[in-house]
């Protein structure tokens, strides 16, 4: 009689690649029982043979394919992804399984996917220090008038992605909040050019997450902790434009009184 045999392919897919860290040099490992029993045989993995262990489990990158050849057919198998633990960083969603058990009476497929979620923090600048002779409060038509900064954020995500530069204004001495910053390392620029009558006096991170301050800017580690910059700015130009609308209006009376 002809002993069939088939093979069984494994192949791990992630969704969201843009978002794993080191996507291309992380392992993940998966659990093969045959008949209800840990495999513990040869796994091919992209041409290279290696073993599982004894528990059954082989781990491979999401860019490679296994495939565990010439089992008999018709015996039953289970293929289960051990499941990486989640970081401060990034963490997974569970596995949307394709054709994960069932008998072997052909050659099959097994496909796991994964979504990679990056964990998120907020962001708050916090303006002081703008003098109150530069808040004009709102007038019979509503309309306030204050001293508006300019910041602007950028950074580098954990999984290495370039964030689009954002553009806040905060105006008087308020704050503003960016919501949902994925976890990694940002730069906080205020545009005193904007600001031309202020200047930056302090800069500090709440957090203190490897905090450099540079000029106008601060860069630091925003972690899964909320993060607050502290901005205090100070008066570099007393007189509006270039003072040239500032004088003194001095006049004279028949009585040689004058009034400034």
């Amino acid at each position: 009689n002809t002993i069939h045999s088939h093979d069984l392919n494994v192949k791990k897919v992630l969704d969201n690649p843009e978002n794993a860290p080191h996507k291309d040099d992380v392992p993940y490992s998966f659990k093969v029982t045959i008949n209800n029993a840990p495999y513990t045989g040869v796994v091919e993995i992209d041409g290279v043979n290696s073993n599982a262990n004894a528990e059954g489990i082989f781990t491979m990158l999401h860019t490679q394919n296994a495939v565990i050849r010439d089992i008999p057919e018709g015996l039953n198998y289970d293929v289960e992804e051990v499941m990486p633990a989640d970081t401060d960083a990034y963490s997974y969603d569970e596995p949307v399984y394709d054709n994960a058990s069932g008998t072997l009476d052909a050659d099959k497929t097994v496909t796991i996917t994964n979504t990679i979620r990056l964990r998120y923090a907020d962001l708050t600048i916090n303006k002081t220090g703008i003098d109150p002779l530069d808040h004009h409060p709102a007038d019979a038509s509503g309309k306030e008038e204050r001293q508006s900064t300019v910041y602007t954020i950028t950074g580098t995500t954990s999984a290495g992605v370039t964030i689009e530069p954002i553009e806040v204004v905060i105006y008087g001495n308020t704050s503003v909040t960016i919501k949902s910053l994925p976890i990694g390392n940002y730069k906080v620029t205020e545009n005193t050019d904007w600001s031309w009558r202020y200047g930056v006096d302090t800069i500090t991170a709440e957090k203190d997450t490897n905090e450099v301050v540079e000029g106008n800017s601060v860069t630091f580690d925003l972690t899964w902790e909320d993060e607050t910059v502290n901005y205090k700015n100070k008066r570099s130009k007393v007189k509006w434009l270039s003072g040239d609308c500032y004088c003194e209006n001095n006049w004279g009376t028949t009585t040689g009184l004058k009034s400034n």
